[in-house]
Formats: C-alpha cells, structure tokens, sequence
C-alpha cells in the first residue's frame, strides 16, 4: 500500500509547495488550482515520491471503495502532467508500462512547515527611512498626503452610498424549492458526473456501463452513446456539438480519445493517451 505520511507535512519540489494537510498546491504566494481528485492523486505520489505505485493502489488510495474505470485514472493523471507542466517545466511523473506511475522530481520536507509566502502575506512593509537632508520634503509630502486622504474618505463615503443603494434594489435570491432530475431511484456514480448549459451527464452506479443524458429541469433520461457504450464520457462541447470520449485499446493500456457527434456524424479519432 502507498505510504500516508503525516498530513501536516509541507513538501517542496522545485519552485512548488504541497502542504499535505489540505492537498492545497502553492507557487510565489499563489496557490495552484486543482481538482480535488488530482490533488489527493499528487499528494500520494509526492509521499511515495521515487517509489513505483500500481493503479490499483492509487485508484485505492484516491477513490477508496468506489470501483472507477482505468479512464478516470489515465485522465487525472493528465490533468496533473499539465498543472506540472504549466507551473514546474519539469518531468515529474514517470510512466512504467503496465505497472504503475512514480514521482520522480526531487521531494524535500522544510524545517519550518509554515509557507514562507504566507509570512510574506502578514508581515508589514518596512518604511523607508527619511534622511535629514529629506525632512523639508516629507513635510510637504505629509501636507498633500492629509489632503489626499480627506479626498479619498469622500470619494469613499460616495461609493459606500452608491453600493447601498444598488444593494437595496436588488432582490435577495432564495432557494424556494429542489426538482429530482430522474424518478428511477437508481444511484448515480458521482466520478462520471458532467453538467452542460442545459444537461446533465451521468452513469448509474450499478449495472451496465452505460452514459445518460437529462435535461436541468428534469425529464426522461437517453442513453448519450447510441451505438458505442464502450466510450467513456471525458467532456460536453455544446458549441461543436459533440463530446470527447475515450475507450479503452484492449491490446494495450492506452486510452483512444474520439470526438463523437451529438446526433448524426461518425466518431472521429483525436488521438490518445500514452502510457509513455
């Protein structure tokens, strides 16, 4: 089983932080965003960082009890490759066929586990020094800097008076009621969900694989792959009216990825995704 090191641990690679108690990712004081899947996938990879790790102990370290495709893996993974990419332009995640993956950057736990750039954040600026030659100056300064801040306080207080009113004319927005999308009382597997402007993707938790589509205000569900229930549902591109699948090459670990049409056309093939 993977190693799950302490959670208050912060972990540097190159320019990044990983503090291992919330999963957050940081660099210069900004934080990374993340999925929370692709998070908790970094995280164990940096704690087992060099070491070799299997899918099925990080789709159990992830995802836990629930059973999720190879897909679901293969795509985090290239969600994080990205994120490290973008931020890190380093290799970090190394790729052994038909075994596993391994964090290859170089890992260090700092002395002090608070981010230095949260420090940068809380300590006050130094002020400048005045030199003596400098003081008739800064005492001209001090005089339009009163003026300055009067102006500023009434232009302030007119904005203040402004937002009360505009705050005032709009209506709080209740939540008056919940609308169930589907009657058939079957669980939904929460990995798979997508939503669109106006559907919502999903597949049942038990059964055949099978994507369904339903419309946000409810009503009947259609099978979203009328002839290929061997894809895997990754994206909606209302726009082009089409979705990214994957499916999975049976000779092989890879992953096809196809463009499907909505209604009518033939799947197009857009690539894959290596396992190098």
């Amino acid at each position: 089983m993977p190693q799950e090191a302490d959670t208050k641990e912060v972990y540097e690679f190159g320019p990044l932080r990983l503090h291992g108690e919330d999963g957050s990712l940081w660099r210069d004081g900004r934080r990374v965003p993340l999925p929370p899947k692709t998070a908790d996938l970094l995280l164990i990879l940096v704690q087992n960082s060099g070491k070799l790790l299997s899918r099925d102990q990080l789709k159990t370290a992830v995802w836990k009890e629930t059973n999720v495709e190879p897909a679901n893996l293969n795509y985090q993974i290239h969600v994080l490759r990205r994120v490290l990419q973008q931020e890190f332009d380093q290799q970090c995640i190394q790729t052994v066929a038909h075994r596993g993956f391994r964090f290859i950057a170089p890992v260090s736990i700092p002395a002090d586990p608070l981010d230095a750039s949260a420090l940068e954040r809380v300590r006050p600026p130094a002020e400048p020094a005045i030199r003596a030659g400098d003081l008739s100056k800064a005492r001209t300064w001090s005089f339009l800097g009163i003026g300055g801040g009067i102006l500023g306080l009434l232009v302030l207080g007119l904005l203040a008076s402004l937002w009360v009113l505009v705050s005032r004319s709009e209506p709080a927005i209740h939540v008056l009621e919940y609308k169930p999308l589907t009657d058939d009382r079957n669980p939904k597997d929460p990995v798979t969900l997508l939503i669109s402007s106006d559907h919502v993707y999903y597949r049942e938790k038990f059964g055949a694989k099978v994507f369904y589509s339903v419309p946000v205000g409810g009503g009947e569900p259609a099978p979203v792959f009328q002839q290929a229930s061997e894809f895997a549902l990754f994206d909606v591109s209302s726009k082009r009216a089409e979705y990214l699948a994957g499916r999975q090459n049976g000779t092989t670990q890879d992953v096809e990825l196809w463009a499907v049409p909505m209604t009518f056309g033939v799947p197009r093939r857009r690539g894959n995704w290596s396992q190098d």
